[in-house]
Protein backbone atom coordinates (compact mmCIF):
# COMPACT_ATOMS: atom_id res chain seq x y z
CA UNK A 1 0.00 0.00 0.00
CA UNK A 2 1.20 3.76 -1.18
CA UNK A 3 1.02 6.09 2.13
CA UNK A 4 -1.29 9.37 1.31
CA UNK A 5 -1.15 10.97 4.78
CA UNK A 6 0.46 10.72 7.75
CA UNK A 7 -0.22 13.17 11.36
CA UNK A 8 0.25 13.26 14.84
CA UNK A 9 -2.20 15.90 16.89
CA UNK A 10 -3.12 16.24 20.49
CA UNK A 11 -5.60 19.46 20.31
CA UNK A 12 -8.77 19.32 19.22
CA UNK A 13 -7.94 23.01 16.87
CA UNK A 14 -5.57 20.56 15.20
CA UNK A 15 -8.27 18.74 13.88
CA UNK A 16 -10.12 20.75 11.35
CA UNK A 17 -6.91 21.25 9.84
CA UNK A 18 -6.68 17.54 9.59
CA UNK A 19 -9.50 17.12 7.91
CA UNK A 20 -9.68 19.87 5.37
CA UNK A 21 -6.15 18.24 4.31
CA UNK A 22 -6.85 14.46 3.76
CA UNK A 23 -10.04 15.98 2.12
CA UNK A 24 -8.56 15.26 -1.21
CA UNK A 25 -7.99 11.62 -0.56
CA UNK A 26 -11.17 11.16 -0.32
CA UNK A 27 -13.98 10.15 -2.96
CA UNK A 28 -17.64 11.22 -2.77
CA UNK A 29 -19.54 13.58 -0.41
CA UNK A 30 -18.46 14.99 3.00
CA UNK A 31 -20.16 12.27 5.07
CA UNK A 32 -16.12 10.69 5.12
CA UNK A 33 -15.01 13.71 6.16
CA UNK A 34 -17.22 14.12 9.06
CA UNK A 35 -16.82 10.48 10.00
CA UNK A 36 -13.08 11.03 9.89
CA UNK A 37 -13.89 14.04 12.32
CA UNK A 38 -16.19 12.58 14.66
CA UNK A 39 -12.93 9.47 15.51
CA UNK A 40 -10.66 12.29 15.39
CA UNK A 41 -12.14 13.73 18.20
CA UNK A 42 -13.25 10.56 19.96
CA UNK A 43 -9.10 9.97 19.68
CA UNK A 44 -8.18 13.26 22.29
CA UNK A 45 -11.15 13.62 24.32
CA UNK A 46 -11.89 9.80 25.22
CA UNK A 47 -8.43 8.56 24.10
CA UNK A 48 -5.60 10.72 24.86
CA UNK A 49 -7.36 13.00 27.60
CA UNK A 50 -9.83 9.88 29.63
CA UNK A 51 -13.24 11.96 29.48
CA UNK A 52 -15.27 9.15 29.54
CA UNK A 53 -19.14 9.89 28.85
CA UNK A 54 -20.12 10.55 32.38
CA UNK A 55 -17.83 12.79 32.60
CA UNK A 56 -18.52 14.49 29.30
CA UNK A 57 -22.23 14.54 30.34
CA UNK A 58 -21.15 16.65 33.59
CA UNK A 59 -19.03 18.86 32.09
CA UNK A 60 -21.58 20.16 29.62
CA UNK A 61 -24.01 20.38 32.14
CA UNK A 62 -22.08 22.85 34.08
CA UNK A 63 -20.88 24.64 30.86
CA UNK A 64 -17.03 23.56 31.44
CA UNK A 65 -16.02 21.00 28.47
CA UNK A 66 -14.00 23.27 26.77
CA UNK A 67 -12.38 24.34 29.81
CA UNK A 68 -11.62 20.41 31.40
CA UNK A 69 -9.90 19.55 27.74
CA UNK A 70 -7.61 23.01 28.21
CA UNK A 71 -6.49 21.98 31.58
CA UNK A 72 -5.71 18.32 30.60
CA UNK A 73 -3.88 19.26 27.90
CA UNK A 74 -1.61 21.23 29.86
CA UNK A 75 -1.45 18.51 32.86
CA UNK A 76 1.78 16.21 33.01
CA UNK A 77 -0.52 13.25 32.71
CA UNK A 78 -2.29 13.79 28.92
CA UNK A 79 0.18 16.51 27.78
CA UNK A 80 2.76 14.57 25.85
CA UNK A 81 -0.25 11.70 24.22
CA UNK A 82 -0.67 12.63 20.31
CA UNK A 83 -2.83 10.56 18.44
CA UNK A 84 -2.24 9.63 15.15
CA UNK A 85 -3.60 9.22 11.74
CA UNK A 86 -2.65 7.65 8.55
CA UNK A 87 -4.03 7.35 5.44
CA UNK A 88 -2.60 4.40 3.10
CA UNK A 89 -4.27 3.23 -0.54
CA UNK A 90 -4.14 0.83 -3.24
CA UNK A 91 -5.84 0.09 -6.63
CA UNK A 92 -8.46 -1.61 -4.58
CA UNK A 93 -9.32 0.47 -1.08
CA UNK A 94 -8.08 3.55 0.75
CA UNK A 95 -7.50 2.27 4.35
CA UNK A 96 -7.78 5.14 6.94
CA UNK A 97 -6.30 4.17 10.76
CA UNK A 98 -6.35 6.93 13.87
CA UNK A 99 -5.09 5.63 17.27
CA UNK A 100 -4.82 7.33 20.28
CA UNK A 101 -3.06 6.99 23.61
CA UNK A 102 -5.60 6.31 25.73
CA UNK A 103 -6.31 2.57 27.55
CA UNK A 104 -8.74 1.63 24.81
CA UNK A 105 -12.36 1.77 25.22
CA UNK A 106 -16.05 -0.49 24.78
CA UNK A 107 -16.74 0.80 21.68
CA UNK A 108 -19.44 -1.87 21.33
CA UNK A 109 -22.04 -0.35 24.00
CA UNK A 110 -21.54 2.95 21.48
CA UNK A 111 -22.18 1.36 18.43
CA UNK A 112 -24.59 -1.41 19.10
CA UNK A 113 -27.00 0.39 21.90
CA UNK A 114 -26.42 4.15 20.38
CA UNK A 115 -27.41 7.18 22.72
CA UNK A 116 -30.37 8.90 22.74
CA UNK A 117 -31.12 11.81 20.52
CA UNK A 118 -32.31 13.69 23.78
CA UNK A 119 -28.60 13.34 25.24
CA UNK A 120 -26.01 16.02 24.93
CA UNK A 121 -23.37 13.90 22.88
CA UNK A 122 -22.72 10.10 22.94
CA UNK A 123 -23.64 9.73 18.97
CA UNK A 124 -20.41 10.23 17.28
CA UNK A 125 -19.09 6.62 16.88
CA UNK A 126 -22.33 6.16 14.91
CA UNK A 127 -22.32 8.96 12.78
CA UNK A 128 -18.76 7.48 12.12
CA UNK A 129 -19.91 4.04 11.52
CA UNK A 130 -22.97 5.32 8.76
CA UNK A 131 -20.90 7.78 6.54
CA UNK A 132 -20.10 5.78 3.69
CA UNK A 133 -17.26 3.42 4.98
CA UNK A 134 -17.11 -0.38 3.53
CA UNK A 135 -15.43 -1.24 6.61
CA UNK A 136 -15.35 -0.20 10.30
CA UNK A 137 -13.61 -1.14 12.78
CA UNK A 138 -11.61 -1.43 16.09
CA UNK A 139 -8.63 -3.39 17.24
CA UNK A 140 -8.98 -5.04 20.64
CA UNK A 141 -8.33 -2.79 23.22
CA UNK A 142 -10.01 0.06 21.52
CA UNK A 143 -8.01 2.44 21.19
CA UNK A 144 -7.17 2.36 16.88
CA UNK A 145 -9.97 2.47 14.39
CA UNK A 146 -9.41 1.03 10.60
CA UNK A 147 -11.83 2.32 8.29
CA UNK A 148 -12.08 1.11 4.69
CA UNK A 149 -13.14 3.07 1.81
CA UNK A 150 -13.89 0.44 -1.20
CA UNK A 151 -12.72 1.88 -5.04
CA UNK A 152 -15.26 -0.61 -6.53
CA UNK A 153 -18.13 1.24 -4.90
Amino acid sequence: MELLYQAYFRELKEIDEIATAIAEYLPGDDMLRTGIYELLVNAIEHGNLAIGFELKSSLLEQNIWQQEIENRLTDPLYSELRASIIILQDEQEICIAIQDAGKGFAWRDYIEKPNSETQLHGRGLLIAKNSGFSEFMFNPQGNQVTCIISRNL
